[in-house]
């Protein structure tokens, strides 16, 4: 069997106007009714028309690449005030998907945090 390593290429996650079931939303979190037949986030095959691409078009949160995230991880410190940080770039930056296990085929509500707390 052959095995070929292909290189790494940075994601990049690009907002897109795409219809979005709200359900409930708050300056912290969205509730959004995820139909069947729809992809969760970005993958190889799968780079657009996913909830994420839709969430992030919707809440209007800036996006970076995968290679951004190295570079801007070096530049947080460790005498962080242990605030809650919104709409940053570094929150997009993270990572723009959502920890789930709803399949593509499957619907259901997803409660998605737009903030995190930085505790160190």
């Amino acid at each position: 069997m052959d095995c070929i390593i292909l290189e790494w290429k940075p994601l990049r996650v690009e907002p897109e106007n795409l219809p979005l079931d709200i359900v409930y939303e708050d300056e912290n979190v969205l509730v959004v009714n995820k139909p069947a037949q729809m992809v969760v986030h970005p993958a190889p095959g799968n780079a657009t028309g996913t909830l994420v691409n839709g969430i992030l078009h919707h809440s209007s949160l800036p996006t970076v690449s995968n290679q951004e995230v190295l570079s801007d991880a070096e530049d947080i410190s460790d005498d962080d005030d242990g605030e809650g940080l919104c709409s940053s770039s570094y929150v997009a930056s993270v990572r723009p998907g959502i920890v789930h296990w709803l399949d593509k085929g499957t619907s259901g509500l997803l409660v998605v945090a737009k903030c995190i707390l930085m505790v160190g």
